[in-house]
């Protein structure tokens, strides 16, 4: 919530981006991983230290470009930028782990390392561990100072390179075996976590 005094008889302009549960669920089913501390991240934003591109991407909404051609699939896209930018902004500074909270932590790790090649989520591993979401969540960022996400997203990838490394496999079945069902979404999350796609990557690391 932002607060600010207004004047009678002026006239003041602002602009926001609402997102229905519904969306976030296709966000998360299209981006595995990427986008499950997003609700969390959405609770504790403060307006006052929004991130430069979000900002970026308020000021781009604009009457005038509402009137050209496209414009519904440009603010589509906008908005889209703009919830990423939100999930991939570093929270605050993690509080003191507890021991219960490394514990939960590592058991959380060892069901990612051990079932990669599931659509894991920070709701199915919590649901496994007999806790909430938001008690994981808390534990991760007490303990890593990242999301449940973020950590999955980087086993996620850093199992990927050691495949792509090993060579032989197809891009489909690396994928596969680190969670993703589709090859499309693999290389849009493997080309934002590195700046290329696997093929490139794969043909560089040789």
């Amino acid at each position: 919530m932002t607060r600010c005094a207004l004047q009678a008889g002026a006239l003041y302009e602002s602009t926001s981006i609402t997102y229905t549960p519904e969306c976030l669920d296709r966000l998360r089913k299209a981006f595995p991983g990427d986008f499950d501390d997003v609700d969390e991240a959405m609770r504790s934003f403060d307006p006052a230290s929004a991130p430069a591109e979000m900002l970026s991407v308020l000021r781009s909404f604009t009457p005038a470009r509402a009137a050209l051609p496209g414009a519904a699939a440009y603010f589509h896209a906008k908005a889209l930028e703009a919830i990423a930018a939100l999930s991939m902004r570093p929270g605050p500074a993690a509080p003191k782990a507890r021991r219960e909270d490394r514990e939960l932590v590592e058991q959380a790790e060892a069901v990612m390392s051990a079932r990669l090649s599931e659509r894991l989520t920070a709701e199915s591993i919590a649901g496994e561990l007999f806790v909430s979401r938001s008690r994981l969540c808390e534990a991760f960022r007490r303990v890593r100072g990242s999301g449940v996400a973020e950590t999955l997203r980087k086993e996620r990838m850093d199992a990927a390179c050691r495949l792509l490394s090993a060579g032989g496999a197809h891009i489909a079945d690396v994928a596969r075996a680190v969670g993703y069902a589709r090859s499309s979404s693999f290389d849009e999350a493997f080309r934002r976590e590195f700046g290329c796609f696997p093929a490139q990557w794969r043909q560089d690391a040789v």
